[in-house]
């Protein structure tokens, strides 16, 4: 298939295809004799995988070391596959930068919900609230 076609079926711009292409993420396409470069669905698959992938926030650098294959010394490198755990500890690496952020992000909220609380209450009350007290707040709330 051509790569407007593989653009079309995998959900991602012909530009994209040609830079995975391009850093070694996705293997050099064969070329017609107009040379056209011509896919296979090996690619359409490698692309999807690469696609979600990305959608979990593995960096270009992760994926290439992720879809690195595993050969061993005696193994033909064509019939490699990928390292099964390297995939597990990239993955669970992913999963716990997830629940980091998560954590950060709920101490986050809470630290806005109470800092609303706080003003909404000072101003109902008519007092103002200045920068000092603002800060001393959120200081005391972080720790």
């Amino acid at each position: 298939m051509k790569i407007g076609e593989l653009a079309q079926r995998v959900g991602i711009e012909p530009s994209a295809i040609r830079y995975y292409e391009g850093v070694g993420l996705l293997p050099k396409a064969d070329r017609t004799a107009s040379g056209y470069r011509q896919y296979t669905q090996q690619a359409a698959e490698r692309l999807m995988l690469i696609k979600l992938a990305k959608q979990f926030g593995f960096s270009l650098t992760q994926l290439s070391d992720l879809l690195a294959p595993a050969v061993s010394p005696h193994q033909d490198p064509n019939e490699s596959e990928l390292d099964h755990e390297k995939i597990l500890t990239l993955l669970a690496q992913q999963a716990q930068e997830i629940e980091n952020t998560v954590a950060a992000l709920e101490q986050k909220r809470q630290t806005l919900n109470h800092l609303h609380h706080v003003l909404s209450a000072t101003w109902h009350s008519g007092q103002c609230v200045n920068m000092a007290d603002i800060q001393r707040l959120l200081r005391s709330k972080s720790t």
